[in-house]
């Protein structure tokens, strides 16, 4: 199961090159990702989706993503999968298991504030993503002058 985010903003069939830029914190805080592609005709508008605290992120090439979990769960946008394999197996490897129910992940992280977004290009590839939080930035692009 999962839920799509509205939006033609967030429609990623017309980019199969996106930007994917990630970015390293200190003292093992993790890393912050954004996904910038062209999400409207002619180039007319970009949108970069970040991911400010990210536990986990895989790719996986167009050609195989029928061999990841959740290989039903596609769109040509912004998803979130729910009841998510990925997290289950987080909770089940992590070094806090006796924490008290819905704090699995550490006791100050709350497991109902760890998300599975999936986001996914046509001819490139799907990326997966356990984070926090996401935000979008849509940006409207002038066209060039004639």
């Amino acid at each position: 199961m999962y839920r799509i985010f509205e939006g033609d903003h967030l429609y990623t069939g017309l980019d199969d090159a996106p930007d994917v830029q990630v970015v390293t914190k200190p003292n093992g805080n993790g890393v912050e990702m954004s996904i910038g592609y062209v999400s409207a005709l002619a180039g007319g508008r970009r949108t970069i989706v970040f991911f400010p605290a990210v536990f986990e992120y895989r790719w996986v090439d167009d050609d195989y993503s029928s061999v990841w979990p959740h290989k039903d769960h596609y769109e040509f946008s912004l998803i979130e999968i729910l009841d998510s394999e990925y997290i289950r197996r987080m909770v089940q490897s992590a070094p806090f298991g006796r924490s008290s129910p819905g704090y699995e992940l550490g006791g100050v992280l709350k497991l109902e504030d760890v998300h599975h977004y999936r986001i996914g290009f046509d001819g490139h590839g799907i990326y997966d993503i356990v984070s926090t939080e996401c935000s979008v930035e849509v940006h409207e692009l002038s066209p060039p002058p004639a």
